[in-house]
C-alpha cells in the first residue's frame, strides 16, 4: 500500500514539473502529458468519470509565480483534487436520496449571494457615508453612559535616552515642564543615536502602546502607572526609558471622545446602512404592489 502511494506521489510530482514547463512556454511538453480530450483540453488527472484539466490549475495559479512554486502548487493541487473526489464519491454512495438533494440549499445560497451583491452595489452607489463631527459629538453626549473603558488610558510623554547622558535629574525636570524651550530641549535629546521621544500626538493610549517602546525582557505594569505626574523609569542595557504620566483615566470611567470617535462613526454608518437597506426593501415592496406583481390565492372562508 505504501509503495503504491509513493509511486502515485512520484507520478504527481513528475506531472507537476511537466505542467510547470508547459505553463512557462515549453509547448513541446504537451506530447509528454498522457491525455488530451477531443476538445484538445489537456487532462492532468482522472478518477472515475471525473477529469482535472490543465486550465483548472491555470485558473488558480497566481500571476508571476516562479517555476519552483508552480511545480509545488501543481503537485498539491492534483493531490488535493484526487482526495476530494474520493470523499465526494464515498458521500454519494452513503448518503440517502434526501441527504443528497441539496438543490434547496444551493438556491438559498444563490439567492442570498445575489441579494448581498445587489445591496452592496446600492450601498456603494447611494449611501451617504459622510459623518460630521457634530453628529459624533451629539451621539457621544446622548449615550455617554453606554461607554466604559476596558482598561486604563494615559496621556504620556516618552523618552528613550542613552544611560551615558549626564544629569538625568535635569532631564526629568525638562520632561515635566510645559515650557516651550524645555520641550524643544527634550526633542533634541531624541537626536542621540538610538534615542527616541514621543508624545503620541497627545492622544490617550493604553499600557500596551507604552509597552511597545520597551525591548523584550522589561515590562511596564499597571501598578507602576497609578498616579498623575509621575515618571516611570526603566533601564535596559545602554538605555534609560522614561514615561511621564501627564494624566490618567481609569478602567470603567467614561472614555474621552477622541478614544471612541472612530467607533461611534462606524456605529452611525452601520445604523445608516440598516435604515437604507430597510427603506430600499420597502420601496421595492410598494412598487411591486402598485404594479400588481404579487399573486396570492384568496382563501375560501
Amino acid at each position: 500500500m505504501l509503495s503504491q502511494y509513493n509511486e502515485m506521489m512520484r507520478r504527481i510530482s513528475i506531472l507537476g514539473v511537466l505542467i510547470c514547463l508547459l505553463l512557462t512556454g515549453c509547448e513541446g511538453v504537451i506530447s509528454r502529458l498522457p491525455w488530451t480530450t477531443k476538445s484538445k483540453k489537456v487532462v492532468i488527472a482522472q478518477i472515475f468519470d471525473k477529469f482535472l484539466y490543465l486550465d483548472d490549475f491555470r485558473s488558480i495559479l497566481p500571476a508571476g509565480t516562479d517555476r519552483e512554486d508552480s511545480t509545488r502548487l501543481a503537485t498539491i493541487f492534483i493531490d488535493q483534487w484526487l482526495k476530494k473526489q474520493l470523499i465526494l464519491d464515498k458521500a454519494q454512495l452513503n448518503l440517502t436520496p434526501a441527504e443528497l438533494d441539496i438543490s434547496r440549499q444551493i438556491e438559498e445560497y444563490r439567492s442570498a449571494l445575489l441579494i448581498y451583491r445587489y445591496q452592496d452595489q446600492m450601498v456603494k452607489a447611494k449611501l451617504d457615508t459622510t459623518v460630521l463631527d457634530s453628529q459624533i459629538l451629539n451621539y457621544y453626549q446622548q449615550h455617554s453612559d453606554n461607554f466604559s473603558l476596558p482598561e486604563n488610558l494615559y496621556l504620556v510623554s516618552f523618552l528613550k535616552i542613552p544611560v551615558s547622558i549626564p544629569d538625568l535629574d535635569m532631564v526629568k525636570r525638562l520632561i515635566r515642564s510645559e515650557n516651550e524651550e524645555d520641550k524643544a530641549s527634550i526633542a533634541h535629546l531624541g537626536d542621540y543615536p538610538g534615542a527616541k521621544t514621543d508624545h503620541y500626538q497627545n492622544d490617550w493610549v493604553p499600557l500596551s502602546v507604552m509597552q511597545k517602546e520597551l525591548p523584550s525582557g522589561i515590562t511596564i505594569r499597571e501598578e507602576m502607572a497609578q498616579e498623575k505626574y509621575q515618571i516611570i523609569e526603566l533601564e535596559h542595557e545602554n538605555f534609560v526609558y522614561l514615561f511621564y504620566i501627564r494624566d490618567i483615566m481609569f478602567k470603567e470611567e467614561t472614555p474621552p471622545l477622541s478614544y471612541v470617535k472612530n467607533s461611534i462613526k462606524d456605529f452611525i454608518l452601520s445604523q445608516r446602512k440598516i435604515e437604507f437597506l430597510t427603506q430600499l426593501e420597502n420601496e421595492l415592496y410598494e412598487d411591486g404592489l402598485k404594479k400588481n406583481l404579487f399573486k396570492i390565492p384568496k382563501p375560501k372562508i
